[in-house]
């Protein structure tokens, strides 16, 4: 590398390293400044952020060792997010910034890392292209550990090319700890333990001396060494000796079962939303369906061990079927379309300027990579551990489901490639530089073309933070939400019969009953829209209709206790007084202190 081009003192910062950092600082910069004054999720956190940051508050409250049974979410980030708390409290912007400060540093190493292996333009461009790519961005403004993740990954990548080239033990060691804790922050990294533990010693195979083997021992004593803390946390608090979280086995079927779509794609009656009611949805809604199938109790580990086995047999049973499933989450993986999952990236876009670089989005990120790695095979440049490493935890996400947000550690890998496709085009001769251009633009174009085939799912983002509001006991914010996504063409039944809670509690009958009305339309089964639209009903004075409803209610759920206590309202309203008390008296026999009933047998004795 040309040192003089690149710093003018030996104690200065690197001219190309500056470059990068005020470049990752702008960017930064404008995006928090836009995501805060724009964006409805800077006051308002939804799904994983809310899981995470509930979990947090807990954590700081002396609850250190949670409830006795597995956690469902991997624990890392709520406990970061604790110890942030306690110094400076829970104030998610806080958190915003230093993971925007995260991301700098991120972009630094990059830097680092590409200027070392491939040359000084190739480091700088790498890292200019990490720090524009805009999901690394848009992560850096969700409480999510996505930004974690991502600088753990480059942290690990570095150290591990100064063990190959240096074969230091303590970059190794280090290494073994980033991968540790990447495994309880990503729990498909434990993966990645061996295959790493393979890149460190595929050149030292062959007359291994002592020190190199005391390195290995020690990379791998290190890298479990937050896996046994787990462990130990669960055997002692949960009585099952494991170092996994719960949520392994409902999200490897949901990867893996027939119609599969690739990405988050939960079990037939089993909710997938997460709100301050409700705040586990779909991570209580496994343990349900699990011991509704084998008929009995279930421990956590029994019930994550359930789901791996019904994704298992799809795979034995229907391995035709399984195949078409695991190309799709190939295709996925490797396309350009930013897979959401709780968060739509292409939504976010429209509040933020940075998130609308060209030259940061995975779409033109993939094709670039590409080229950078035939323009580092032509130079004989060293990128077989990176492939290793970016196809070893490729597989470890394909192997469950894909999204943007799991997707992100491949990133660094494919920016430094990227820095090497830019370099090589500035430096290569005119034929060459002309063959590669034509190469690159057409695979932009397929690329492009690709990423267009798949639908964004707009709608997403305003349900989510609609329903949010909605449950936050502000349904005058919930409604313009609501009504955005529904304008967005979205087919989900929850979307209307939330928007019918929101417009009945807003006081606007009208509204709500033509919302539970489209619900009810798009899922005939869903029973509490029914007894809710029977209460508007019956209100309104419309006792016929309302009674029609309850009816429809009770008939898709007989253990739907409200609706048939409000049917017991009806028949006493409507001087039908032995139906009311035959309907109080059924509810009663079930729920002994159920208000509603009792209110109605007590005015049936005055």
């Amino acid at each position: 590398m040309d040192r003089s081009a690149n710093s003018s003192g030996s104690h200065q910062i690197p001219r190309d390293l500056l470059v990068v950092l005020l470049w990752a600082l702008l960017l930064r910069v404008l995006n928090l400044v836009q995501f805060l004054g724009q964006s409805p999720f800077s006051d308002q956190l939804i799904s994983d952020a809310y899981l995470f940051h509930s979990w947090a508050t807990r954590i700081v409250a002396g609850d250190w060792v949670g409830e006795p049974r597995l956690f469902s979410l991997p624990p890392l980030y709520p406990y970061v997010l604790s110890l942030i708390y306690t110094v400076a409290g829970p104030a998610s912007t806080i958190i915003l910034l230093l993971q925007s400060v995260i991301g700098i540093a991120s972009s630094a190493l990059i830097w680092r890392l590409g200027a070392k292996r491939f040359g000084r333009w190739a480091g700088l461009y790498a890292g200019l292209l990490f720090a524009s790519t805009g999901t690394v961005l848009f992560y850096e403004t969700m409480l999510l550990g996505t930004t974690l993740a991502v600088f753990l990954t480059v942290s690990a990548l570095l150290l591990i090319d100064l063990w190959l080239t240096e074969t230091r033990a303590n970059a190794l060691a280090l290494a073994g700890l980033c991968l540790g804790l990447l495994s309880i922050l990503r729990p498909n990294f434990l993966a990645m333990i061996p295959v790493v533990l393979g890149i460190a010693f595929w050149k030292k195979s062959i007359g291994v001396p002592r020190t190199v083997l005391r390195a290995g021992l020690g990379f791998v004593i290190v890298a479990l060494l937050p896996l046994l803390l787990l462990l130990v946390r669960n055997g002692l608090v949960a009585g099952e000796w494991t170092f996994l979280s719960s949520h392994g086995g409902i999200n490897f079927y949901m990867g893996n079962h027939a119609g599969a779509p690739g990405w988050f794609a939960p079990p037939r009656h089993m909710a997938a939303s997460i709100t301050p009611q409700g705040p586990e949805g779909n991570l209580v809604g496994p343990r349900r369906l699990a011991e509704e199938a084998v008929g009995h109790a279930l421990s956590d580990r029994e019930v994550s061990a359930y789901w791996f086995q019904r994704g298992g047999d799809f795979i034995v049973h229907h391995p035709l079927d399984a195949v078409r499933v695991m190309g799709r989450k190939i295709r996925l993986f490797l396309s350009g379309y930013e897979t959401p999952l709780n968060y739509s990236y292409e939504y976010h876009r429209k509040h933020s300027f940075a998130l609308n670089l060209t030259f940061g989005q995975l779409w033109l990120i993939y094709p670039a990579a590409m080229v950078g790695l035939l323009a580092a095979y032509r130079r004989k440049q060293r990128v077989f551990d990176l492939l290793l490493f970016a196809a070893g935890y490729a597989a470890s996400v394909i192997l469950f489901h894909v999204s943007t947000r799991y997707r992100m550690p491949v990133v660094p890998v494919l920016c430094l490639l990227g820095g090497c496709c830019i370099q090589y085009l500035a430096q290569a001769g005119r034929r060459d530089r002309l063959v590669v251009g034509c190469v690159l633009i057409v695979l932009l174009g397929i690329y492009r073309i690709e990423r267009d085939t798949w639908s964004t799912q707009m709608a997403m983002d305003p349900f989510n933070v609609g329903t949010s509001y909605l449950y936050s006991g502000r349904p005058d914010k919930a409604i313009p939400f609501l009504e955005e996504a529904r304008a967005w063409g979205s087919p989900v039944p929850g979307l209307h019969y939330n928007l019918g809670l929101a417009y009945a509690s807003a006081g606007l009958a009208d509204s709500a009953m033509r919302a539970y009305e489209a619900a009810i339309r798009l899922r005939p089964e869903l029973s509490q829209a029914h007894t809710n639209l029977a209460n508007i009903h019956f209100q309104s004075g419309r006792y016929t209709e309302a009674e029609r409803a309850y009816r429809a209610a009770i008939a898709i759920d007989p253990g739907a206790l409200n609706a048939r206590a409000a049917l017991g309202w009806v028949h006493f309203t409507l001087d039908r007084v032995d139906s009311a008390r035959v309907a109080w008296k059924m509810v009663l026999a079930v729920d002994p202190e159920h208000s509603s009933a009792r209110e109605g047998m007590k005015r049936l004795s005055l």
